[in-house]
């Protein structure tokens, strides 16, 4: 039964690559690539990806090794669902692409770039289609296949992929909108995928965003405080901003919520067990959760 069950997974990931194989580039050559049966996707020089028995496509061309383990992907799968530490920010991200993209009957791509192990572009999608009626092909994107791995075991009906964020396998123009969540940015690769009118969406910590690990773990140093002005600076000089919307809130967390937190966010990387431990012991029982949105487009030229 796993296998049948395994088996129809990877089917149920060809048949939809195959309705959108014409989106996609080889990430050796860059030529047209093409679904084969139900096994892999390759392009006419015979560059041959092969779909996991989980149902996603690993279409990177090297090794490459990051520091998101399953251990990090499991809390924040827990964090993201058990207790919705993010649910206000997701409800206002799907509200403004309802907005962007009212009810229609034409399919776009809502691409995740950085997307871990799923659980943001999966909720989107879903609350899109079942709300918004929006017509909507998810495309999440990682180098970490781990996260992929978990993404495509969890959430089918998207098109998962392991990928070069830095030179994405899809072809020019392609997304219709694409979603930044606390991750790096690459413009000039956003600006190169977006359509002539597609939005990114960008999430960036507010300045007291987990305010009370940053001045537990790093009191009297630097990073005790934080700015995004940098980041919001460096989006500015490539493209347009057209909105920003601060999100502040709280969330009650249990003992081993937060212990799922601790584990999910950098800022408690490099502390050991004992000054977690340490922390755990503080009697804290909310943290806040500080994001800013901003939605950005090209640039228009003037007529």
């Amino acid at each position: 039964m796993i296998l049948v069950s395994q088996r129809s997974k990877r089917d149920l990931s060809a048949e939809l690559f195959r309705t959108s194989e014409a989106i996609f580039r080889c990430p050796v050559c860059g030529k047209d690539m093409k679904v084969v049966g139900t096994e892999s996707m390759a392009c006419p020089q015979h560059h041959t990806f092969d779909f996991t028995r989980q149902g996603y496509l690993n279409l990177t061309t090297r090794m490459v090794k990051t520091n998101y383990d399953r251990n990090l992907f499991t809390a924040r799968k827990r964090i993201m669902g058990d207790y919705g530490f993010f649910n206000p920010a997701l409800d206002q991200i799907v509200s403004l692409i309802g907005q962007a993209h009212p009810v229609h009957t034409e399919p776009f791509y809502l691409l995740d770039m950085g997307c871990g192990e799923g659980s943001h572009l999966s909720r989107i999608c879903e609350r899109l289609r079942s709300r918004n009626k929006v017509s909507v092909t998810g495309i999440g994107m990682d180098l970490a296949k781990t996260g992929i791995h978990e993404a495509a075991a969890n959430y089918p009906g998207t098109l998962w992929t392991v990928a070069d964020l830095a030179d994405p396998p899809l072809k020019p123009h392609t997304a219709g909108l694409i979603l930044n969540i606390l991750s790096p940015s690459n413009y000039q690769v956003f600006k190169q995928l977006l359509t002539e009118n597609g939005l990114l969406i960008k999430v960036v910590p507010g300045n007291d965003y987990l305010k009370e690990l940053r001045s537990f773990f790093y009191e009297g140093t630097v990073k005790a405080t934080y700015s995004n002005k940098e980041i919001i600076k460096n989006l500015k000089n490539h493209l347009e901003i057209r909105e920003v919307i601060p999100i502040r809130y709280t969330r009650r967390l249990d003992r081993d919520g937060l212990k799922a937190l601790s584990r999910m966010t950098p800022l408690a990387w490099k502390m050991g067990k004992d000054r977690v431990e340490q922390w755990l012991n503080t009697g804290i029982s909310e943290v806040t959760v500080d994001l800013v949105l901003i939605v950005a487009g090209k640039r228009q030229m003037p007529e």
